[in-house]
């Protein structure tokens, strides 16, 4: 017995193909060569109500002078908020530099009767004590704490004094940070109620 087979037309396949390829070919202009703006596509993801141009000119004399003030005004400003603290300062007559020490909290809590000093050392520190001395007509409270560092900056652990060893009023406060490299100190006025 012999087993005949159909011959299969070529035509049909090469149809297809060529309408996949001429559809290919015409959404590839539509997107390249019209920015896909016909329909309300935009390719480039910027509104086509966006009127601003970006100018890639070479600046001015006079812009380059304001951006250069801009920069020395920024570099001379001493914001406390900047992630990079000041530099140590050195002592003349003393191997320590000297930092700046900030007083960021003094808060009388009534409630649990305890007065909380904290405060920000301006240099990135793991060792050393920090001491809290307040004065006041002739009575002294001395209070230390340890140093946590921080990323930029380091803090005193923190002071809590009990509202019973100070006496209502004004007291002369001295906050002092050192270690075996730098020292520093801050002085507030703190009202004791």
């Amino acid at each position: 017995m012999k087993i005949q087979s159909k011959k299969i037309s070529k035509k049909p396949f090469v149809i297809a193909a060529a309408i996949v390829s001429l559809l290919a070919v015409a959404t590839l202009t539509y997107v390249y060569a019209l920015n896909g703006n016909l329909f309300g596509w935009n390719n480039n993801n910027t509104s086509s109500n966006d009127q601003t141009a970006t100018n890639l000119d070479k600046p001015t004399k006079e812009q380059i002078k304001a951006g250069n003030d801009i920069k020395n005004q920024n570099a001379n400003k001493n914001n406390s908020n900047s992630d990079t603290p000041p530099t140590p300062v050195s002592q003349s007559g003393s191997n320590k530099e000297n930092v700046e020490i900030i007083i960021t909290a003094k808060n009388q809590d009534q409630g649990s009767g305890v007065l909380q000093v904290r405060a920000q050392i301006s240099a990135v520190v793991s060792t050393g004590q920090c001491t809290l001395t307040m004065s006041k007509a002739g009575q002294t409270v001395t209070k230390t704490a340890g140093i946590q560092g921080l990323a930029s900056t380091s803090t005193c652990k923190g002071f809590d004094i009990p509202v019973s060893e100070l006496s209502p009023g004004l007291w002369q406060s001295t906050l002092t940070y050192e270690n075996d490299a730098l020292t520093g100190s801050a002085s507030e006025v703190i009202t004791i109620q």
